[in-house]
């Protein structure tokens, strides 16, 4: 499984997931980034054999989900975007 940080619009300001202190929304954004983090394991470039890096899930107040990652081309992307 690929490791999926997640941080959260609170008040304007991005806080980390280890912040939060509510145990159900903690525990429901954790599921998330599992979840996430399962479906891009077998992410691979097809050309460079490259996996995404630094995987990064911010979610705002409004529930909007962002998602960032280094990939190495945009084959990478492609397969991501198919992951998920």
């Amino acid at each position: 499984m690929s490791n999926v940080a997640v941080t959260v619009d609170f008040r304007g300001k991005k806080v980390a997931l280890d912040k939060v202190t509510d145990p159900r929304i903690k525990s429901a954004l954790a599921q998330m980034a599992m979840d996430v983090g399962a479906k891009l394991a077998t992410a691979k470039c097809p050309e460079h054999d490259q996996a995404p890096s630094e995987i990064r899930l911010h979610l705002t107040a409004s529930g909007d989900a962002d998602l960032q990652y280094h990939s190495c081309c945009e084959k990478l992307r492609d397969v991501v975007a198919k992951a998920l």
